[in-house]
């Protein structure tokens, strides 16, 4: 609309990486595989995705939470993944561990998942 206008692009974090650095979750350790993508609605698709990579991403979560939840519960990784929304906003939700989590449907807007499908080896220093 400007064309004159001069502007600049500034870096900003992530969802995912706010998500990450706020449950203290590694987004990829040694060769772990990654994969960040907008939330199918098809979670045949999604679980094909999470059999070929060992961390996903999920972003643009809405109301598929509920199916996504229950996919990650019947793959018995739940205990592995874990949920953020709203982050840094009023009303942030972050949990860490989303087996057995009573999380409202609702929460789904503004939340980011990170599913990892093997738990963590414990670090040795």
């Amino acid at each position: 609309m400007l064309p004159g206008l001069e502007y600049r692009t500034y870096p900003g974090i992530t969802s995912y990486a706010a998500a990450a650095a706020a449950l203290d979750w590694p987004l990829g350790e040694g060769r772990e595989r990654v994969l960040i993508l907008p939330c199918p609605d098809d979670m045949d698709a999604l679980r094909r995705d999470i059999d070929s990579h060992d961390i996903v991403v999920l972003m643009k979560v809405a109301q598929r939470l509920p199916a996504v939840l229950g996919l990650l519960n019947n793959l018995g990784i739940a205990g592995n993944c874990a949920l953020a929304s709203r982050i840094g906003l009023p009303g942030e939700i972050l949990c860490a561990d989303l087996a057995g989590a009573d999380i409202d449907p609702a929460a789904g807007y503004l939340t980011t998942l990170l599913i990892r499908k093997n738990p963590r080896e414990p670090r040795h220093r």
